[in-house]
């Protein structure tokens, strides 16, 4: 059920003819679209000028390695100290950057914790 968005589609789709699963699909792709076209151009331009919210999007998506979805190979080998520059932050402000190191921090805690708690209860499987 959606409760958010106002258009939202739910359907049902087979998986090997036996497993049925719910797919959520797009209704308007345009948002998507605007955003990918705002990170191709931040990261293949070589403007000083780069909104906060492109430079942070392109940062999450290097971290968690979606830029593949968005560019060739080639462009990410060619553009890979612009990429840098955007992670790092040196295209944005103060504030932006801050909020690109609190968002990884955050990823990364959300990533490490199950992997400490796996870790805890498989070595000590007595323990409560």
């Amino acid at each position: 059920m959606c409760y958010r968005w106002r258009h939202c589609v739910r359907r049902e789709r087979k998986v090997l003819w036996v497993f049925e699963r719910q797919v959520y699909p797009e209704v308007n792709p345009e948002p998507e679209q605007q955003l990918r076209q705002a990170m191709r151009h931040a990261v293949l331009s070589d403007g000083d000028e780069v909104e906060p919210r492109v430079a942070i999007t392109v940062a999450l998506a290097n971290s968690a390695k979606l830029l593949p979805q968005i560019f060739s190979k080639q462009e990410l080998k060619d553009r890979k100290e612009r990429i840098k520059q955007l992670e790092n932050g040196e295209l944005i402000s103060k504030a932006a950057k801050e909020a690109v190191q609190a968002i990884e921090a955050a990823v990364m805690i959300a990533v490490i914790m199950p992997a400490i708690t796996a870790a805890t209860v498989t070595s000590n499987p007595g323990a409560c």
